[in-house]
């Protein structure tokens, strides 16, 4: 498996117009694969690239950008896996993309709830019925039950919404 990583590169006008290569070299200070001179996007005229390219799961080491026609390093770039976290795994491992979600049912939301959990009440505030009295605030599911109450107290000076709990 591998992730996608993209990096930019500030390198001066001097390096404007110029053919890139980068190479993957791990901590070892050996080369990993072959050189790659492809996922150059260069921005402007002033020498401002951004590179992206395929970056092998758990590498750690660093990638060397150079010029071809001289070979001259102008820029080292460290990569550390503990520091790019993989979004894409670590979202789709969390919460399962495309599945639906079911709506909470009548209860205190928990106080360190799941990811799903968390989601499904932000939506179905949004989505379902609410009601706002001067006393109290109630989230309804989809068929119209209460499923999370809150006292409400104005005095004049100080609005307060005590926390959610069961109906």
């Amino acid at each position: 498996m591998a992730y996608s990583l993209s990096i930019s590169l500030a390198l001066g006008a001097a390096n404007a117009g110029k053919t890139l290569s980068a190479q993957l070299f791990n901590t070892a200070g050996a080369d990993q694969g072959s050189a790659i001179t492809t996922g150059f996007v260069e921005r402007g005229a002033n020498g401002t690239y951004l590179w992206t390219g395929s970056i092998p799961d758990d590498f750690t080491g660093a990638v060397e950008f150079k010029r071809t026609d001289t070979s001259a390093v102008l820029s080292v770039v460290s990569i550390n896996p503990r520091e790019v976290e993989y979004t894409d795994a670590r979202v789709s491992s969390r919460v399962s993309l495309g599945a639906t979600l079911a709506e909470l049912t009548a209860g205190t939301p928990p106080a360190t709830p799941t990811v799903e959990q968390a989601l499904m009440l932000l939506y179905m505030a949004l989505r379902n019925r609410m009601d706002t009295t001067s006393t109290a605030l109630k989230f309804y599911n989809d068929s119209g039950s209460v499923i999370a109450q809150a006292t409400l107290n104005d005095n004049g000076v100080l609005f307060t919404r005590d926390e959610l709990t069961a109906p």
